[in-house]
């Protein structure tokens, strides 16, 4: 075991890395169960769990809904600073208990979809369109989107779709 860590200061080490460490923990646990206090005494009472078990039921919880939102695994390690292994562990299951501070980070992701993800191109596909009763031409939007050419596909990235709808509201013409 190392120094720096809560385990270590709870085994008896009282020097000042580990007396640090504590103190962060359990500033981290109790500003977690301030902002979650109604909602950890309901399921500490429902479910007959303890902290950590907790914690690791809420960030499992985000975490899924994250990804049904469009966020992976690789962009919630990135923009919490847990580890993509740790991440993993929670998310499926395999991690039963979690920090304060391991909550924390995940709960504060707010979702955003990578650059490379796939989103619908449905909301693209009406850009474009006002975009062509403008007057621009396909070869012309796909200069200033940065594409080669404009093709029709079920998905796009999201990189792509976020140029076009700064083009379009760029180009749009204001009402007023």
């Amino acid at each position: 075991m190392s120094h720096g860590t809560p385990s270590h200061y709870r085994k008896g080490c009282r020097c000042d890395r580990c007396r640090q460490a504590y103190a962060r923990d359990r500033a981290d646990r109790h500003r977690l169960d301030v902002r979650l206090r109604p909602e950890l005494d309901a399921l500490r009472a429902s479910l007959g769990l303890r902290r950590p078990q907790l914690y690791a039921l809420i960030a499992r919880q985000y975490l899924l809904e994250l990804q049904t939102g469009g966020v992976g695994l690789h962009r919630a390690a990135v923009l919490s600073g847990v580890s993509r292994d740790t991440l993993r562990r929670i998310r499926t299951g395999a991690t039963t208990r979690c920090r304060a501070r391991t909550v924390h980070a995940i709960c504060g992701i707010r979702p955003s979809v990578a650059g490379g993800a796939l989103v619908s191109s449905r909301q693209m596909r009406r850009r474009l369109r006002s975009l062509l009763s403008y007057g621009y031409s396909r070869p012309e939007i796909a200069r200033l989107v940065g594409l080669s050419r404009v093709r029709r596909r079920a998905a796009v990235r999201a990189k792509t779709a976020a140029r076009t709808e700064a083009l379009y509201r760029w180009a749009a013409p204001v009402e007023g």
